[in-house]
């Protein structure tokens, strides 16, 4: 396969990446359409979930590698929808976390299949994974690095 000429082999690589990941995204926030959020809320709702009791505001921006400020608005969106709701520490009350609703518990029930991850993916075969697992958490480590930032550990 050929690429247009962008004069180096790294640009092209960056935007291969940024693509993949574009048309990946694309395809998970149609998948996400009928629940009537976005991949971030998706993704969000996942990690307080998974955060249970540390779920943390400053905790959850960065494991969805948001700055605490868009973070900060996300959740109040998503809280104004009915999807969060914030907990007070009683011990410590300037410690906030954020708690799944109901209905943010019923929605990301719907939407934790990931069908649209599944059918992306599931055209690499296990070795390919593995590999491409190792190559992206190298990438992602430098690209954080280059940004004086701190690696998360990926939300599961």
């Amino acid at each position: 396969m050929s690429y247009p000429s962008f004069g180096e082999e790294d640009y092209v690589l960056a935007m291969l990446l940024r693509q993949a990941a574009d048309a990946a995204s694309r395809a998970r926030q149609a998948e996400l359409m009928p629940a009537g959020i976005t991949v971030i809320e998706a993704a969000t709702l996942l990690v307080i979930d998974n955060l249970g009791q540390n779920a943390m505001p400053a905790r959850i921006a960065e494991l969805v590698l948001r700055r605490p400020n868009s973070m900060s608005a996300l959740l109040q969106r998503m809280e104004k929808d009915g999807l969060v709701q914030r907990a007070y520490d009683l011990a410590r009350r300037n410690h906030v976390r954020m708690e799944l609703t109901d209905y943010g518990k019923e929605v990301l029930e719907k939407v934790k299949p990931r069908q649209s991850v599944h059918a992306v993916f599931g055209a690499l075969s296990h070795d390919e994974r593995e590999t491409l697992n190792t190559l992206l958490h190298k990438v992602r480590g430098e690209a954080l690095a280059v940004l004086g930032e701190k690696v998360p550990p990926v939300p599961k």
